[in-house]
């Protein structure tokens, strides 16, 4: 499934990616950042912090989690210990 049909409306949404950590020359890594989308109402929700866990098979990257944290998003989550 992709982060994004998770939402109510995938059309919509805006990712932003502030940091991205590479493990292992890229075949694995964190990216955290930020996510806004409209919610039931047709108002966009505001950006939501959010980190994800990715591997890179064969062809292609693999995101293994992907979470959202429910706070508004403020670039210095992203430099905390969440993101290093």
């Amino acid at each position: 499934m992709k982060a994004a049909e998770t939402l109510v409306d995938p059309y919509s949404v805006v990712f932003t990616f502030d940091v991205v950590n590479e493990f292992e020359r890229g075949m694995a890594g964190k990216i955290c950042g930020s996510v806004n989308a409209k919610n039931r109402y047709g108002a966009y929700t505001g950006q939501r912090f959010f980190y994800a866990s990715y591997v890179k098979t064969s062809d292609r990257y693999l995101v293994i989690a992907f979470t959202t944290i429910a706070t508004r998003f403020d670039p210095s989550m992203a430099n905390g210990s969440i993101c290093l």
